[in-house]
């Protein structure tokens, strides 16, 4: 791997050190380290990457589109945001019973 010197360190670069270097760039926390690219083109290349996987690879047997991993669970965060997290008949019972012995009424009731 490169030496600090030789790649890009400036701010708006990605940092290459540690396990959780995505997830710093995610979350817009950068950290020290070394940086390899310009936050923009990284992202800009993770994008080229995910459309093409999304518009040329095959999908696996019984789906009908090929997803990356970590789109399904995407897909249901979103869908839980939007709507929020459907409890059953279990889980409204429970949260019931909970909600009566603490005297705090349920937003659904």
């Amino acid at each position: 791997m490169p030496s600090c010197k030789s790649v890009s360190t400036g701010p708006d670069s990605i940092p290459t050190t540690g396990p959780s270097s995505l997830a710093r760039l995610r979350h817009g926390r950068h950290g020290a380290g070394c940086r390899i690219m310009p936050e923009a083109a990284f992202r800009a290349e993770v994008d080229r990457y995910s459309r093409t996987i999304r518009e040329t690879y095959a999908p696996m047997p019984g789906f009908d589109r090929a997803l990356l991993p970590g789109a399904v669970e995407e897909e249901t965060m979103a869908l839980y945001r939007r709507e929020g997290i459907h409890f059953g008949e279990p889980e409204q019972g429970t949260a019931r019973k909970l909600n009566e012995s603490m005297g705090v009424p349920l937003p659904w009731d």
